[in-house]
């Protein structure tokens, strides 16, 4: 499902890294595609991430996304996308998941 929701990243297993921005352009139960306001490509194939994203309208929904990086390619001069694959997900949160692809969730 297209998403279009602003958010921010982090590499989860390096305690130095500082949170960046992105846009979370698509997302399913699978795995979600961004784009990073970063051009890093190679370092961050294998790695794992933490992706939050909050909701616009001021409620308090967040969400909070972990995975291991499976591409990344520069995208435009100074942004580099990036394909995520979920580890670990609950039964719950695949629920969710379909649930907003279902809905066509838009943030």
């Amino acid at each position: 499902m297209a998403a279009g929701w602003p958010g921010r990243w982090q590499v989860a297993d390096d305690e130095s890294s500082a949170w960046g921005t992105c846009q979370i352009i698509e997302i399913s139960i699978v795995g979600v595609g961004l784009e990073l306001d970063d051009l890093l490509t190679d370092d961050l194939i294998g790695r794992r991430l933490v992706v939050e994203t909050t909701a616009p309208s001021g409620t308090a929904v967040s969400i909070r996304m972990e995975g291991d990086v499976r591409h990344a390619s520069q995208f435009h001069p100074g942004r580099t996308r990036v394909g995520m694959e979920f580890v670990d997900l609950s039964e719950t949160e695949r629920q969710i998941l379909d649930a907003m692809g279902r809905l066509g969730a838009v943030w």
